[in-house]
């Protein structure tokens, strides 16, 4: 773990699951001016870094906008190794354990964690890739997406399973509404 104090304007935000929620970033900017950051960011180094921006946010976003808002211009952040799709996991993660979020939210980020996994995980993928000796002789290894979540989450694999399709099941012009309505 690689704990530094990095500039905002070297940090792109790119592309959130989730969007920022003013009002509560609002609430951890007063917070933030009080008793400074309690919780550090988490960035990853920028493959191809442009505009000056050397890392990419990782998780932390609600932090990052509550420190633009206060006028703070470095955070601590914890420099990770991840790869792109790792650090979705990763973002993934951190959101699904927060307790705020509603129920189209938990829905988006699982369907979103599935696919992930799956990505960095095909033999688990349903229909995946089983005949090969590696696969047959590791499977056993690493658990299905549902189960890794499930277990993550404390929640029964059927709930996962229900949840992540939910997503799927909405149109997208009807989530957006529904997101705005939330």
């Amino acid at each position: 773990m690689n704990m530094q104090m990095i500039p905002l304007s070297q940090i792109d935000v790119g592309q959130r699951l989730r969007a920022i929620d003013p009002d509560n970033a609002a609430v951890i900017a007063a917070s933030m001016q009080e008793i400074g950051q309690m919780q550090p960011i988490e960035v990853r180094k920028a493959a191809k870094p442009k505009d000056g921006k050397l890392y990419v946010l990782v998780t932390g976003a609600h932090r990052m906008k509550a420190m633009e808002i206060a006028g703070i211009e470095e955070a601590m952040a914890i420099v990770v190794k991840a790869s792109e799709i790792e650090a979705q996991l990763r973002e993934i993660d951190e959101n699904l354990c927060r307790h705020e979020l509603n129920e189209l939210d938990r829905s988006t980020f699982l369907a979103k964690r599935k696919e992930v996994y799956e990505a960095l995980h095909p033999e688990t993928k349903h229909g995946g890739d089983r005949k090969s000796d590696q696969v047959a002789e590791l499977c056993h290894l690493i658990p299905s997406f549902t189960k890794a979540t499930a277990e993550k989450l404390g929640l029964s694999a059927r709930s996962i399973r229900a949840l992540a399709a939910r997503q799927n099941n909405i149109q997208p012009d009807l989530r957006e509404k529904i997101a705005r309505t939330v």
